[in-house]
Formats: structure tokens, sequence, C-alpha cells
């Protein structure tokens, strides 16, 4: 029977006469050793062992500058085959945002390499929430929510009841039995200008029970909105 492992021809070299060499080679180049860590990873930074022609540093600085100050929404598309550098270059732009080397973010910028994002909006929303680490998740999640609610329903309590509770089945109210009718009780008036949790407790505490598909269904067309609306896209292929 075979052996399931190939069997390696000996090359007959010393370690020491390997190491020769190898300083050899490297001292064509002024080199002792190899200047690259072994992981990709450079702990000095990105910034140092980084150089781009001037097409590609117009490209960048055009594509941060016009993001940040002119408020325009962008994306950027890397290519390239496997091992020409794209994460190298995306560690770059993202070191770049981060120590403001440009000098044209004013320290107002924070970058973040989310690796393999999902295609959902609301799932790439929650990576970046995580990033960020700022509050809970479900009360910056909440934030754009209770926002459009606000706009929406923020004067009136009746529409907010009827879309998104069961207060109409509760109450056995017929169809259209509210209609055109408005009330704002002391409990609404600063009901979403809380958090989630509180934002549930205050129904709670009034015996009214949401619809959870219909408030999912509210949430999750605010959130694709939000990601569409502000997203800055720098994707690697």
């Amino acid at each position: 029977m075979s052996s399931l492992f190939k069997e390696l021809p000996d090359v007959g070299k010393t370690r020491l006469e390997i190491g020769t060499e190898q300083r050899e080679r490297y001292a064509v180049y002024g080199l002792t050793r190899n200047p690259f860590p072994l992981g990709g990873n450079f702990p000095e930074g990105y910034l140092e062992y980084t150089y781009l022609g001037d097409r590609q540093q117009e490209q960048i600085e055009d594509f941060l500058f016009s993001t940040f100050h002119r408020g325009e929404f962008n994306g950027l598309l890397i290519l390239g085959e496997y091992g020409t550098g794209k994460s190298h270059l995306l560690n770059y732009i993202h070191e770049t945002v981060n120590t403001d080397s440009m000098g044209i973010l004013g320290g107002r910028a924070l970058a973040f390499i989310i690796e393999n994002p999902s295609v959902a909006p609301e799932d790439i929303l929650l990576s970046l929430l995580r990033k960020i680490k700022l509050g809970t998740l479900q009360d910056l999640i909440f934030l754009p929510i209770k926002r459009k609610l606000r706009e929406q329903y923020g004067d009136n309590v009746i529409p907010f009841l009827e879309e998104f509770t069961t207060f109409t089945r509760q109450m056995k109210l017929t169809e259209g039995a509210l209609e055109n009718q408005t009330w704002q009780p002391p409990w609404y008036s600063d009901l979403f200008f809380t958090g989630y949790r509180e934002f549930r407790q205050k129904l709670h505490n009034q015996n009214i029970q949401l619809k959870s598909q219909e408030i999912r269904r509210f949430a999750h067309e605010v959130l694709m909105a939000e990601v569409i609306d502000n997203l800055i896209i720098v994707e690697s292929l």
C-alpha cells in the first residue's frame, strides 16, 4: 500500500546554508531580512508601508473629501487579483481616516472594516453599531425608528394605536370609529423620546400591546432607508 504522504527530496542543505542564501538575497536590496511580516499585518501602521501613485492618491483624497465635506453618497470599488493588495489598500484607507493623516477630516471621522458583510442593509447597520459600542444596540437601532414615529404620530396617539397596537381590538371598536379624532394623553407626550425598554414599558403600563409584525415592518423600512441614505461603501472584490 502506497503512502498517503509524498516524500520530499533531500535538498542536502543545512539550516545555516539556507539562512546564508536568504541573507544574500535580501542584501541585493540593501536589507538584512524580510521586511514584511509573515502574517501580513503591519504593527507600525499601513501608512508607513504603502506607496501610491499620484492618480491613486488623488482618487482616495477626492473620495474622502467629497464624502466628509460635500456630504455626497460615495462608493469606492477596489478590484484586483488575489494577492494584489486589496486588503492592504482597505487598511491604508482605514488608517488614513482614523489618523486624519491628510488633515482634511478635522477629527470628525471614524472608519471601520467589516469582514464579510451581509447584503441585508439592517445587518450592515448592526455591524456598524457593534463597532461603535455606544449605548445599547437596541437603543441605537431604535433612534431612527422612534424619530420617524415621532414625525408621523407624535401629535396624536390614535393613528399610532390603530396602526401598531391591539388597542382597537381590545376596546372592541369598529373600523373607523376613531376617524378624525385627536387624543394626546400625558403618558404619550414623551413616548418617542425614550429608549427602547422605556418605550415598551410605557405601553405595557397602559395595558397596550404592540403588533409585532407591523412594528417590525415599519422598523425594517426605516432602517433600510437609513442605511441607503447614509452608508459609505468601500468594497473589496
